[in-house]
């Protein structure tokens, strides 16, 4: 957790673990092989439709936070995935 990632308190904003948790999707889905940029260019690009987010504990000033991805569902016009950010949060993401 960077300084520009926090509050005058050194406390993660809530909306920037939210975009650290995308992040983390992104580079997830290019590791396997899925270039985000492509896929937004085509005529029906993948868009995010739902993300929610569970806080669990603030996120601090100089904290690192190891993700984890995992798919959590196929469906036959989208994709569930779960991004852990430590114990700190977890998102879902459509």
């Amino acid at each position: 957790i960077m300084l520009s990632d926090t509050d005058a308190t050194g406390v993660a904003y809530a909306g920037r673990l939210a975009d650290l948790a995308l992040q983390r999707l992104e580079e997830a889905l290019a590791a396997a092989g899925l270039d985000s940029a492509a896929f937004a260019a085509a005529p029906a690009g993948p868009a995010v439709v739902r993300l929610a987010v569970d806080y669990r504990r603030p996120a601090r000033l100089g904290q690192r936070l190891a993700a984890r991805v995992a798919c959590r569902g196929l469906g036959d016009s989208s994709a569930t995935f779960a991004v852990a950010l430590g114990a700190v949060a977890e998102a879902e993401v459509v």
